[in-house]
């Protein structure tokens, strides 16, 4: 796009820098009559109209690239939440029913019970003279209907030592860079879009310069046409008109497709239908006031408050705790377990009854591979390697911005000197204009001559016009190169 704008530019210098035929001193009626105002009316702001801040709003909630930041925000968030529910006490449920094939069961047991003189059991205790001693056969049942309830809870107590703080800051940090990077785009979206806006403005200006200086062109020829009839102009005078006339009409249409790629830029990043007139709202006639410039101000600035350093940073120590955490599982893992069973028949009772007991246990358990170290210490290398990466990215990331900085503090006060020295120009241009016109009045000055006095007074404030849309486009990209469009 910035190369359509400095051919355009150079185009209307080249028709501005054209030299001019020489004049019938005999006044002639100029053929138009506040030209100049009616195009400067085209490029002034109407109610409705779009301004930078309509464009940056617009290009913010339709741009992809920001959705796309804030899904990554989402899933940042939900792998927080895996990392902290990873440490949480694990309670699982298990309930199970399983059918057993028949088998025939182990041969009998003889058991000797004793009697006493009423015939019945003895209990348990030496066995008094007298009593009778009984063989009874005895077989262990066999259950083949097996149910089984059983909640089981596991608490990582070797984690919570070791994994859980790094774990968790890595996966909070994680989250910050990726809020950090959509703030960074959001803020990187808003300011193209400003820039597109004012790049639009601009192009109509210069079309409006260019569509201008080709009825001058006109003018020139009908001029040169009839000063040959008369014999004060040569035949070369003619042909350098036509040349002229058909340097401006080209330099029109491009004028035209400039205006067009601009605006297609604009309603690209905007999302804004071909069926909606945008319209200018903004009034850049306004000069800015001056802006210091302090340049190591700025810069350490831009390195405390700029989201996309910030959110490397971010990334780096999330590398960073990840890997301290990933190499913990060099160590022994040490976990807490209990169990609640329920279950017909429950092993705890033998022989085995058709019957629901329930039971329970509680331990701690020591475990260690070192399949899990060894993968555990790569991991952690890879880890780092990537955080030492990113580190010397962001020295980088910080180098450019530096340089962005510095481009767009000198684009400030270059832009500022720009609006000074358009506004002595259109004083100058004033003047001149106001002479032309006495003097046309008097009959020392042709009508074509005054046209180009209007002419260059229309230039003027067009270029002061441009002056002050640079100066606008100067305090956004500072704005931008800061960090300031993000707080």
């Amino acid at each position: 796009m910035r190369t359509h704008v400095t051919l355009a530019s150079t185009l209307a210098l080249a028709l501005i820098a054209a030299p001019s035929v020489a004049a019938d001193p005999e006044p002639a009626p100029p053929e138009r009559t506040n030209t100049a105002e009616k195009r400067e009316a085209r490029i002034l702001p109407r109610a409705g109209g779009w301004t930078a801040d309509t464009a940056a709003s617009r290009a913010k909630d339709t741009s992809f690239d920001v959705a796309a930041k804030r899904a990554a925000i989402e899933a940042a968030a939900a792998k927080a939440d895996q990392a902290l529910l990873q440490f949480m006490p694990r309670l699982a449920g298990t309930a199970r029913y399983t059918r057993l094939s028949s088998i025939t069961p182990p041969g009998g047991f003889t058991m000797v019970s004793a009697l006493g003189p009423d015939g019945r059991p003895v209990p348990p205790g030496p066995v008094a003279p007298g009593s009778t001693l009984v063989a009874a056969g005895f077989r262990f049942p066999v259950v083949l209907d097996n149910w089984l309830f059983q909640a089981s809870l596991t608490v990582p107590l070797s984690d919570y030592l070791f994994r859980a703080s790094p774990a968790l800051t890595a996966a909070s940090r994680g989250e910050d860079a990726a809020r950090l990077e959509r703030i960074a785009t959001e803020a990187k979206v808003k300011a193209d879009a400003k820039v597109a806006f004012y790049d639009w403005v601009k192009a109509l200006g210069q079309r409006e310069v260019l569509a201008q200086q080709l009825e001058v062109a006109g003018e020139r020829k009908r001029d040169a046409e009839a000063l040959f009839k008369v014999g004060k102009a040569s035949k070369a005078d003619v042909l350098a008109a036509d040349a002229a006339l058909a340097q401006g009409k080209l330099a029109e249409d491009q004028a035209e497709e400039l205006v067009g790629l601009a605006e297609a830029q604009l309603r690209a990043l905007t999302q804004a239908p071909d069926t909606e007139r945008i319209g200018l709202g903004e009034d850049v006639t306004v000069p800015l006031p001056p802006l210091p410039v302090d340049l190591a101000a700025l810069r350490q600035e831009a390195v405390a408050s700029r989201p996309d350093l910030r959110a490397l940073g971010a990334s780096e120590e999330a590398l960073v705790k990840s890997a301290r955490a990933v190499r913990a599982s060099q160590l022994p893992r040490l976990d807490a377990f209990g169990d609640l069973i329920h279950s017909n028949p429950n092993q705890r009772y033998q022989p085995a009854v058709k019957k629901f007991h329930t039971t329970w246990d509680v331990g701690l358990q020591v475990t260690w591979s070192p399949n899990d170290a060894f993968s555990g210490r790569a991991q952690g290398a890879e880890l780092e390697a990537n955080a030492a990466k990113l580190r010397a990215e962001r020295s980088r990331a910080r180098d450019a911005v530096m340089v962005e900085v510095t481009r767009a503090a000198l684009a400030v006060r270059t832009a500022d000197a720009s609006v000074e020295s358009t506004s002595l120009g259109i004083a100058a241009a004033t003047e001149a204009h106001r002479v032309r016109r006495e003097l046309y009045r008097a009959g020392q000055a042709t009508g074509v001559e005054l046209s180009d006095a209007e002419a260059s007074l229309f230039r003027a404030k067009l270029s002061a016009v441009a002056a002050r849309i640079d100066q606008r486009v100067s305090r956004v990209r500072l704005d931008h190169a800061t960090g300031r469009d993000t707080k």
